[in-house]
């Protein structure tokens, strides 16, 4: 492996310290798992917003889905109108 050096704030050490009561065997185990984690979840974002975009993309080339999204159902109250269906028209992010 691979030794590194980096910065901390006061906060972290601490946290690291803990490390086996978190049932890390050491600092490092504890680092490798969290970096591991974060990449995962970085991984699986980048995923999502790429999916996202291909279902966007799907969505303005796709006029039976633009059609069944912009009929929207609506029932009327002594207050106004309620739509039932979703806005597509909205940024997903």
């Amino acid at each position: 492996m691979i030794t590194a050096e980096f910065s901390l704030e006061n906060s972290q050490i601490k946290w690291l310290e803990q490390c086996q009561s978190f049932g890390f065997k050491d600092k490092s185990d504890l680092v490798r798992t969290a970096i591991n984690k974060l990449y995962e979840q970085l991984k699986q974002q980048q995923s999502l917003r790429e999916s996202a975009q291909l279902y966007a993309e799907i969505y303005e080339t796709d006029e039976v889905s633009k059609t069944k999204t912009h009929n929207k159902r609506t029932f009327g109250s002594a207050k106004g109108k309620y739509q039932l269906a979703p806005d597509f028209d909205a940024p997903l992010f």
